[in-house]
């Protein structure tokens, strides 16, 4: 039993990441780090100055950032941080350092971190979040399970129950390696290890990326009756991961509808221009470890808010949202006066974690410019 438990547990983290990031349309808002972005560096470019010039400044010519040398320059760092050489840049876009800190933030989702070797892997946590190989490869980077914990004993629960993924790591290691070059100045590298290390930051300020279950009303009970019994586990995998699924994206969908086609209008317009109050915090290491302790705190909520927001038809089977996100009526969600209660109830812990994406970002970006 514990080992048909652990291969259900396996395969549902596994095969619900795989295909949250398989080749179907993407989602949006903490995804398409650039839609918050813009948000947040509309208080960030005021608080934090930058120590080469100001943000709106065109970029310096330098032929290091020029196609083919660029690549030559990324395959370095890339060896040396354990990246995926064939990982796709589109920072390269950019043309004002403003640009570059908000396009940056959005590279990791082209490929930096799919299909990297055993070694990049030492603890095999692709093994329990996505799998080895394809798009669902790079979740270990992006996600971070800290493991069971008694004091949260629902929100955290997770098989195996030890941490899994590499995002505290990961953001100190960039983000340290993002400061020397300021440092030493090299402002335009600099800068985009930054934004990949925002990138990271940000995943960790939604839910979804620090519990394997928002919310146990996710599971679907019924599958637990298929029929044969043989194939029972196989269906609950399968039946799990697409509920789960269904719910990320329309969480994340419902969050980049209402952030980028609202506009002034958006629900969280407020959310990013006050803060929330201090990160005591004396690293990225420690910083990233807050979000995620302050992420799982409010999963519970989250999961259950959605739920009662959305509506439990996402468990139906014929439905499956990153296949067919028009499944989602967005447009309803944001305005229908039906709904009104329980999206108050998820807009303010969303509002919550987007004031937290903000927080964070400008305290590490502080950090990184300080002499």
């Amino acid at each position: 039993m514990r080992r048909a438990f652990l291969t259900f547990a396996q395969g549902t983290a596994a095969l619900g990441f795989s295909l949250l990031l398989s080749g179907v349309p993407s989602a949006h808002a903490w995804y398409d780090h650039v839609v918050v972005m813009k948000w947040i560096q509309t208080r960030l470019e005021k608080e934090v100055p930058l120590p080469v010039g100001n943000w709106s400044d065109a970029l310096p010519s330098d032929p290091t950032n020029e196609p083919p040398r660029l690549r030559a320059r990324y395959s370095e760092i890339a060896s040396l941080l354990l990246l995926q050489q064939r990982a796709e840049l589109k920072s390269a876009e950019a043309k004002t350092y403003s640009e570059l800190l908000r396009i940056a933030a959005e590279d990791p989702d082209h490929g930096i971190d799919a299909d990297l070797p055993d070694s990049a892997d030492p603890s095999d946590d692709r093994r329990f979040m996505g799998g080895t190989k394809g798009p669902g490869s790079q979740g270990f980077r992006h996600m971070y399970w800290s493991g069971w914990n008694w004091r949260n004993p629902i929100s955290t629960f997770q098989i195996p129950t030890h941490a899994l993924g590499q995002s505290p790591d990961r953001i100190d290691l960039l983000a340290n390696e993002a400061r020397d070059k300021i440092r030493k100045g090299d402002s335009v590298w600099g800068l985009r290890l930054l934004g990949w290390t925002l990138h990271y930051l940000q995943d960790l300020t939604q839910p979804f990326h620090t519990v394997q279950f928002p919310s146990l009303r996710m599971t679907p009970l019924s599958s637990f009756l298929f029929w044969p019994p043989t194939e029972i586990f196989s269906h609950v995998i399968q039946e799990t991961s697409r509920v789960v699924t269904n719910y990320h994206w329309a969480y994340e969908g419902y969050a980049r509808y209402a952030l980028l086609e609202a506009g002034d209008a958006s629900p969280f317009k407020d959310c990013f221009k006050t803060s929330g109050g201090s990160l005591l915090v004396a690293s990225p290491r420690d910083l990233a470890l807050e979000v995620i302790d302050r992420s799982i705190k409010r999963a519970p909520v989250v999961g259950s808010s959605l739920m009662d927001f959305v509506g439990t038809h996402l468990k139906e089977s014929e439905v499956n949202i990153p296949l067919n996100p028009k499944q989602v009526d967005n447009d309803d969600l944001l305005k229908n006066p039906n709904r009104e209660a329980a999206r108050v109830r998820l807009n303010a812990e969303t509002c919550e974690s987007f004031r937290l994406a903000t927080d964070a970002s400008i305290w590490l970006v502080r950090w990184a410019f300080a002499k």
